[in-house]
């Protein structure tokens, strides 16, 4: 998949995270295997681009963080 707004890495970080959030089970998909990040560049389509290249910089970090520091920080999101 490919983005105009995020690089591959970012992209990674987003199916990580996505996948925590939604792991799928019960037959139902997670959110990497349902394709959900295939439709953010929709969603951010009007968003600052600042807040896109922030947003890049983060998502690209979540894709090579540890796992436990990552389910940390959902903890603290949710």
């Amino acid at each position: 998949m490919t983005s105009e707004y995020f690089s591959p890495r970012a992209l990674r970080g987003l199916n990580r995270i996505g996948d925590m959030l939604i792991p799928g089970d019960a037959g139902l998909p997670s959110f990497s295997e349902y394709g959900c990040s295939e439709k953010v560049d929709d969603l951010v389509a009007y968003a600052p681009a600042e807040d896109i290249a922030t947003l890049n910089t983060v998502l690209a970090v979540m894709a090579v963080a540890p796992t436990a520091v990552l389910r940390w920080l959902i903890e603290r999101m949710t």
